[in-house]
């Protein structure tokens, strides 16, 4: 579900971030139910906000690579 921080289908959800992509721009997938958002945090709790790019990356091509 949208706007819970978390996806009941997560493959459904990243369908309709690519569709969105096509018409409106991105949308990066963050969610409570695959700790996104906490490591994200981590990373930058422990000084490591250089490796947050790599984490966006990787999201960001979760929906752009398909």
């Amino acid at each position: 579900m949208v706007g819970s921080n978390n996806f009941e289908n997560r493959a459904l959800f990243i369908e309709r971030c690519r569709d969105t992509l096509k018409d409106r721009g991105l949308t990066v997938p963050l969610d409570d139910d695959n700790d996104t958002i906490r490591r994200l945090l981590e990373l930058v709790g422990s000084g490591r906000r250089i490796d947050i790019d790599s984490e966006l990356t990787s999201l960001v091509n979760e929906v752009w690579v398909s």
